[in-house]
């Protein structure tokens, strides 16, 4: 019979190295500390343009930086979301590729189109504390797709690449630089206990005792398994892994802006367009897309929303000029500025142009208009005004620093050079009554696809013509424009725009399609407004004429 010999061990501390190597696009410290730039967050968004319901493009706002724990919020986000496919509307300054890389592969499993841009909340953001949303919404925002100062950066292009349609204007900015990878070791430390059963050892229980990360130093020398993952997702994908060779064209600390041609060529992007060409109301027609969702209990008309739709009123108050420059990304020390002008014509604002234009000297600015209307007499000086200097004009409005969506009257603290911080929005801005006068002024004329420019009607009165108003009492302001027809002709217009004022009705306005506004060449381009702000353009040689070095 053998011996059994049963010993009981305080076991001695036994080390144990579990080795795992993190992939990051940024170094990171392995202290959890809060980002400089918010954790990226998930949010589904209604389209809030004026017309859509019941039926409106919605759509999913991912914003923020990538974070280790941002692919298994996403997975949750889209059990919530359903059946629903939508596009997912992405600005991002990356974060980490693994957790980037996982959000890619749900979105292509549900064939997911991605655009960069970003999203304007209309009613309230999701990331303010005093944002309520009614229990009617079920959770789901209102809001306006926006593409200028959207930007998809270091991780983010392999979201992008996720995308059944890889969407992005040809003035977003989308960078990559090379992959760091960070290896670290973990130490654990152990209490064993062991018994010897016939010769040999046998664990009875082990107790994690303590834990440590030793880190080692940050390199680009990706592993061969890592680098074989690269590839298939990109092959996955339908992307060149020819993008892997352009990560190498700046360190992890830098960026480097990818061309057009470069994302043609790697196939990255496969449609050149605004972010909201994948929500736009059209697309719910009479083959509504799969992201157009119809309300079953349409918004009720209140009486406010009644008498807009019966009696039109101008809007806003006083024209205001402010002088911005751009805060866009990597914009510096050499970025674009422009003259806003927001609000209704009265006989003040030609002056207040002239102030403008007196401050800045030979400076050749745009000028970005925002405007219901007003005085008509006003609006064609401010227009001679413009024409003499030989200026853009663009439909428009500024999205200033620090303001929100829903304070359109707020403007961030001028600097030392009395210039406000802000970027150019091109979407769902209007032009109409007497604003379309100074439209016209410009060299170039600008507007976006969705801007409402709406003209008014002209009929006799003695032997002049005299603009209708478009509201009743002193708001309007205006008088009968003097020698209408003489100003038309001096901007080139006189052929068909009157064809076109003719057909507004009495006290109301006559909206011009974009291919109208591109017909009667009220616009001379369809390239939107905040193309303007595209710091490409202050980097060409030499730069555009609105690039002021600071």
């Amino acid at each position: 019979m053998k011996s059994r010999v049963w010993r009981l061990v305080l076991a001695a501390l036994c080390l144990l190295a579990l080795f795992s190597t993190v992939q990051a696009a940024t170094q990171k410290k392995p202290a959890a500390k809060e980002p400089e730039i918010p954790a990226m967050t998930f949010y589904v968004v209604r389209s809030s343009v004026t017309g859509c319901e019941p039926n409106c493009p919605q759509w999913i706002a991912a914003e923020g930086q990538i974070m280790q724990s941002s692919a298994s919020q996403f997975r949750k986000f889209l059990k919530k979301v359903g059946k629903l496919k939508l596009p997912v509307i992405i600005t991002s300054p990356g974060g980490d590729v693994t957790s980037a890389l996982a959000i890619g592969e749900m979105i292509r499993e549900r064939k997911l189109d991605v655009a960069v841009g970003w999203t304007l909340y209309s009613d309230c953001s999701p990331l303010a504390k005093s944002c309520k949303l009614p229990k009617s919404q079920k959770g789901v925002y209102r809001g306006l797709a926006m593409t200028g100062r959207g930007y998809c950066t270091s991780a983010c292009p392999f979201i992008l690449a996720a995308g059944q349609k890889r969407v992005a204007d040809i003035s977003t900015y989308v960078g990559v630089h090379e992959i760091s990878v960070q290896p670290i070791t973990q130490r654990i430390r152990y209490y064993e206990t062991y018994r010897i059963v016939n010769g040999k050892k046998k664990v009875v229980s082990r107790k994690v005792v303590s834990r440590k990360n030793i880190v080692g130093k940050v390199t680009t020398k990706l592993s061969k398994p890592f680098n074989r993952r690269l590839k298939s997702y990109l092959e996955k994908m339908g992307v060149d892994i020819a993008m892997l060779d352009l990560l190498h064209k700046a360190p992890p600390s830098s960026i480097y802006q990818l061309t057009t041609q470069e994302m043609k060529t790697v196939n990255l992007v496969t449609f050149f367009s605004p972010a909201d060409s994948l929500v736009a109301p059209v697309l719910c027609g009479t083959k509504p897309a799969e992201n157009c969702v119809l309300e079953k209990i349409p918004r009720p008309i209140t009486e406010e929303t009644a008498l807009r739709q019966t009696a039109r009123k101008l809007t806003g108050g006083p024209m205001t000029f402010t002088l911005v420059r751009s805060n866009g990304p990597g914009c510096e020390p050499n970025c674009p500025e422009w003259i806003f002008a927001d609000g209704i014509i009265t006989r003040d604002s030609p002056a207040l142009l002239g102030k403008v234009f007196n401050r800045i000297g030979d400076r050749k600015l745009p000028v970005v208009i925002r405007s219901d209307g007003g005085d008509a007499n006003a609006a064609m000086a401010m227009g001679r005004m413009v024409r003499h200097r030989n200026a853009t004009v663009a439909v428009g409005a500024t999205h200033f620093d620090g303001c929100a969506a829903e304070a359109p009257n707020c403007r961030s603290k001028p600097d030392r050079n009395r210039r406000s911080r802000g970027m150019l929005v091109s979407d769902k801005v209007y032009c109409n009554g007497a604003c379309p006068l100074v439209l016209a002024s410009g060299t170039v004329r600008l507007a976006g696809q969705d801007s409402m420019i709406g003209v008014e009607m002209f009929e006799a009165a003695g032997d002049k013509a005299q603009v209708l108003k478009v509201s009743t009492g002193a708001q309007a302001g205006g008088g009968s424009p003097s020698n209408l027809d003489t100003y038309l002709s001096d901007m080139g217009l006189t052929k068909y725009l009157p064809y076109y004022m003719s057909k507004a009705l009495p006290r109301d306005l006559y909206y011009l399609s974009f291919s109208e506004g591109m017909s009667t060449r009220l616009l001379t381009s369809s390239n939107p407004t905040h193309q303007l702000s595209n710091p490409q353009l202050c980097k060409e040689s030499p730069p555009a004429d609105h690039c002021v070095r600071r």
